[in-house]
């Protein structure tokens, strides 16, 4: 299947557009709005956990509902790998079941908008995006796969549980449906993920993990910005246990959230205990003012001891102030900015060596 362009309407109460091999977006204005409702039926899980394959998630279809689908099972129940190319176009999507959902998928342009009562984007195997905008403005985790690579673009996540996941496995929802209707076999396994940013932006507004990897979590570039959680049970950055790491070899990394079940990284960070309330700012500056980088708390956040961690090229050279006056600079619409220079503020950080700490995680 190949949407080349025109102007696409479809509403659909299982899979809007599913091809059983592959399916590519070139171009066009695509909205989609699948809406088969929720069931209770899907409380089975790993554990006692509920979600239809035991990821916590309650809110499962019945049956398969995803916005843009590729793959399939034959009459073996044998799994098919479905392929998603999405290289161009405006696509905004509205999907009780995950918006996106191929074996792999693959973005090099275009502009995706979804909300989701599942996963943003899924892929069983590899998801890869290269460039154009992705915006997850709800889900229950935003982009999961087994190799989860960000290569550039510019992103938003919003999910209420893991921001972006590496983890193996299938998704199970939408298991009841039969060879054109979606089933996958078999729900998330707890097997190994990788995840890795490379370039791009990354904003990540979580409640669950922010960046969570069953395996090895490496950022080697980009911009990335994660909010949350404000809860304890989950932390800002995770990776698999036992010997997998934690690896910042590039890069500007922000994060603002709970302490609890912290990460620290392979290398030298900044951290402190701050205020993080709606429009609050933080900056990495050194001490004549000059402004390294400059973020916001996002609007949806309210934590009185939030932990506030930094990690950039220029780490031995500059400290976390909080508040003050910025001039000099333009902010974006997510309140970052680089550059400028930075008048009064508190100091609130202090340095720690990276040491890729353990603890209990590795979760689907």
């Amino acid at each position: 299947m190949t949407i080349n362009g025109g102007t696409i309407q479809a509403t659909a109460y299982a899979d809007a557009f599913h091809s059983s091999q592959t399916l590519t977006v070139n171009g066009g204005d695509i909205n989609i709005q699948t809406t088969c409702p929720v069931s209770n039926s899907n409380t089975s899980g790993w554990g006692g956990f509920p979600g239809g394959g035991g990821d916590g998630n309650s809110d499962k279809t019945d049956i398969s509902a995803k916005g843009l689908k590729a793959g399939c099972t034959d009459d073996n129940n044998n799994t098919i790998a479905g392929n998603i190319t999405i290289a161009g176009g405006t696509i905004t999507i509205d999907s009780t079941d995950d918006s996106v959902h191929a074996t792999n998928i693959t973005m090099t342009g275009g502009t995706v908008t979804a909300a989701t009562g599942d996963d943003g984007m899924h892929a069983d195997n590899k998801l890869d995006i290269q460039a154009g905008m992705v915006t997850i403005t709800k889900s229950y985790e935003g982009l999961e796969a087994v190799d989860l690579q960000i290569n550039g673009g510019n992103i938003h996540v919003n999910a209420s549980d893991d921001g972006l996941n590496a983890a193996g496995g299938n998704d199970s929802s939408g298991n009841n449906g039969s060879w054109g209707g979606g089933g996958w076999g078999g729900g998330m396994s707890s097997s190994t993920g990788t995840l890795t940013i490379n370039d791009g932006y990354l904003v990540v507004r979580a409640e669950g993990d922010g960046l969570d990897s069953n395996g090895d979590l490496i950022i080697n570039g980009g911009t990335v910005l994660v909010y949350g959680p404000t809860t304890g049970g989950n932390g800002i950055f995770d990776k698999g246990d036992g010997n997998y790491s934690f690896q910042i070899n590039g890069g500007t990394v922000w994060g603002c959230g709970t302490s609890d079940m912290f990460e620290s990284p392979n290398k030298t960070y900044l951290s402190g205990t701050v205020s993080a309330t709606a429009g609050a700012t933080f900056a990495a500056a050194d001490a004549s003012g000059n402004v390294s980088s400059i973020m916001t708390v996002p609007s949806d956040m309210n934590m009185s001891n939030a932990m506030l961690f930094y990690c950039g090229s220029d780490v031995s050279s500059v400290g976390l102030y909080s508040g003050g006056t910025y001039s000099g600079g333009t902010m974006n619409a997510d309140g970052y900015a680089t550059g400028g220079t930075l008048s009064g503020g508190s100091s609130v950080s202090s340095s720690s060596s990276g040491g890729g700490n353990n603890r209990p995680g590795g979760r689907w």
